[in-house]
């Protein structure tokens, strides 16, 4: 441990983790990856287990370039944590500043399906499974105790670095910052830190009791603490459109402004596909105009190419039926009720699949698959699963709004 960190608070060591907020995509993969769950699930209570202060880095601090708190702490922390998944660059790059800085006491963690695109093969990682968005209970407790083990084999006293730079130069010597600045930064970045915690506590809460317009009023604030943020911004879309304020159309208007600041034409994000699709699947019903109901499909269908999820294919599939219903050719009536039949299959062996999975019941993404069986169910005219899939939906004890979305989905 270095001599003014020993200092600044002689029983806790400081753990930087850098790593993104939020949810991300992992585009080579096309899913998406919540790593505020593996930092709650996994770091966090890893490090505060074995006493160290745990401090986040978020991959772009607030300026929108790495700055000099991140620097400094890159250089002072005792331990640097650095998840990699989804080949986040700025971590990466990070990892290269913490290996020129440090001689050792860094570990890279990644989610097991994300590939690396740099020559960290050689170093140790510790990788774990996310399981869609979520972490199952099972697998937070191996991967915590792996890290905890990993933390524990770290001996401070011993010159041995797991840097490759000191590896390959070992008459490299450390810079150091003084204990003042160092106690200083700790503070100023646990403030942010806590703020959003709080602010995405309090989002969660909304979110749960359908509040859209409180959920709208405090994602506005989380963006002034990470502005452009596509996660922050997607939800902002999302919330407003859901709000209906001050009526439905001018609140759907508002979201696809909001959403087209995510470029959905182009985007490789099919969480940005999905919301885009599902505000102009809506606009249709206001409207009536073949424009919208043509935008919903061709976002929904880029969503569902790029990830095979049950979420962008149920509405893919439902968006071809309104459209079948809303034409006047017999001829091509037929041709989108094809589609809508071919993409509901398609949409039913991927929900199989994760149905029989082995972690299924560890999902927090339960109610949405169980809605998803039901509603191809539903349209397939077999009553007894859609029942039953039906009631396996609200045992999951869905937010009000949640369950507003699948009924109305049903009415199509």
């Amino acid at each position: 441990m270095s001599n003014s960190a020993d200092k600044l608070e002689e029983a806790q060591k400081i753990c930087f983790v850098v790593m993104g907020f939020g949810e991300k995509v992992d585009y080579a993969s096309g899913r998406t990856l919540d790593l505020d769950a593996t930092f709650d699930a996994i770091i966090k209570p890893a490090c505060e287990e074995l006493n160290y202060k745990c401090i986040r880095a978020d991959e772009i601090h607030h300026s929108g370039v790495i700055d000099l708190k991140m620097y400094k702490m890159l250089l002072e922390a005792d331990l640097v944590i650095a998840d990699i998944s989804t080949s986040n660059p700025n971590a990466i790059y990070e990892v290269g500043i913490r290996h020129a800085l440090k001689r050792k006491a860094t570990i890279l963690m990644k989610e097991d399906k994300c590939k690396f695109y740099f020559d960290l093969d050689h170093i140790s990682t510790i990788t774990y499974e996310h399981l869609e968005k979520d972490i199952g209970n099972r697998e937070a407790i191996r991967v915590k105790q792996q890290l905890k083990d990993k933390i524990n084999s770290i001996d401070y006293d011993d010159e041995e670095p797991d840097s490759p730079v000191y590896t390959f130069l070992p008459n490299l010597k450390s810079p150091i910052v003084s204990d003042a600045e160092m106690s200083e930064l700790i503070e100023e970045m646990e403030e942010d830190d806590d703020l959003y915690f709080e602010l995405k506590e309090r989002l969660s809460a909304s979110v749960k009791d359908s509040e859209h317009s409180e959920a709208v009023n405090i994602i506005e604030e989380l963006l002034k603490i990470r502005p452009d943020d596509d996660y922050l911004l997607q939800q902002l879309a999302l919330h407003t459109y859901k709000s209906k304020k001050p009526d439905k159309k001018t609140a759907l208007i508002s979201g696809s402004n909001i959403i087209r600041k995510l470029d959905p034409e182009n985007s490789n994000n099919p969480e940005t596909t999905g919301i885009a699709g599902a505000i102009f699947k809506r606009l249709f019903d206001e409207s009536e105009s073949h424009d919208d109901i043509d935008r919903a499909i061709r976002y929904y269908r880029r969503g569902f190419i790029l990830k095979k999820d049950y979420y962008n294919g149920e509405n893919l599939a439902n968006c071809y039926k309104i459209k079948s219903n809303a034409l006047d050719s017999e001829e091509d009536k037929i041709f989108f009720k094809r589609l809508a039949q071919e993409t509901s299959k398609e949409v039913m062996s991927r929900v199989k699949e994760v149905l029989d999975s082995e972690n299924f019941n560890e999902r927090k993404d339960k109610r949405w698959v169980y809605a998803t069986a039901a509603s191809i169910y539903d349209y397939l005219g077999e009553e007894f699963e859609f029942k039953r899939f039906e009631t396996l939906f609200l045992e999951e004890e869905p937010a009000q709004w949640e369950k507003d979305t699948f009924y109305e989905n049903l009415k199509h």
